[in-house]
């Protein structure tokens, strides 16, 4: 009769709106965790691309780079060191390779590197202004080589977190850059054996934790600025060699009492 169905168990609406949220709620983290890992396996496929595309700039006469193969694990090629993900690429050592061509701007899609070193090649054409956009990078190496073109200024405004910077013994011209003394992590600076020409700017007395400065045999005039003595923490400064700089060294220098070698 319909009187008793006013004392029949009525369904429990709450629960089945708890249930019904929380299936919502189950599907949201599954589609977050599914969007997450899309988005790493893009990133490892955008560094595996950027890597081939370095490989194809760059002519390896000795085939050192025979590892870097489509068919295998990037982070088991000559010269790659991978985070303990085994996505992303921390280090690209390829120094003492003897290669020759340019170094692809592409490098700029490896967005965890900490270390870039391709010294003592044969690479060519300029610094690409796109290694700024490596914002993690520690340590920049792109000594004896024949680098040319003016310094990407470009790269004192993205490399906050640089620590050495090696530019040895390349062709690079212009002024000497102003804008690296924005680069205040800086600890080791070499700029030496490349056509640099003009002053040595009074900023460059501005690092503060700078340890190794170098800017010798280079085509650098005028006086060498006062400022240089405020570089308290410097170990080893070279000047020298092909500068001709005028009024001798300014007795500011004195200052530097953790100076160990000077030329």
């Amino acid at each position: 009769s319909p009187h008793y169905d006013l004392f029949k168990p009525k369904p429990n609406l709450h629960r089945k709106r708890k249930k019904k949220r929380a299936m919502k709620l189950l599907f949201l983290l599954l589609l977050l965790l599914h969007i997450s890992h899309s988005f790493t396996a893009a990133r490892s496929v955008s560094e595996f691309r950027a890597l081939l595309s370095l490989k194809s700039s760059i002519v390896d006469e000795q085939s050192h780079l025979s590892s870097w193969k489509p068919s295998t694990s990037f982070c088991l090629w000559t010269g790659v060191t991978c985070d303990v993900s085994r996505r992303h690429v921390t280090s690209l050592d390829l120094s003492g390779l003897n290669l020759s061509g340019t170094l692809s701007s592409d490098v700029a899609h490896l967005p965890l590197l900490q270390n870039l070193s391709v010294a003592s090649n044969q690479i060519s054409g300029p610094i690409p202004p796109e290694i700024a956009n490596l914002s993690t990078l520690r340590h920049l190496n792109l000594s004896n080589n024949v680098f040319n073109g003016s310094y990407p200024d470009e790269l004192s405004a993205g490399l906050v977190n640089l620590q050495v910077l090696d530019l040895y013994n390349n062709n690079l011209t212009g002024d000497l850059p102003v804008s690296i003394t924005n680069l205040t992590q800086l600890r080791h600076l070499h700029l030496g054996g490349n056509y640099f020409a003009g002053r040595i700017p009074a900023a460059y007395g501005s690092w503060p934790v700078l340890e190794y400065l170098a800017v010798s045999g280079n085509e650098l005039t005028g006086k060498i600025p006062p400022e240089i003595g405020n570089l308290t923490s410097l170990r080893e400064l070279y000047i020298g060699y092909y500068n001709a700089f005028e009024d001798g060294l300014p007795p500011e220098i004195g200052n530097l009492s953790e100076l160990v070698r000077f030329d």
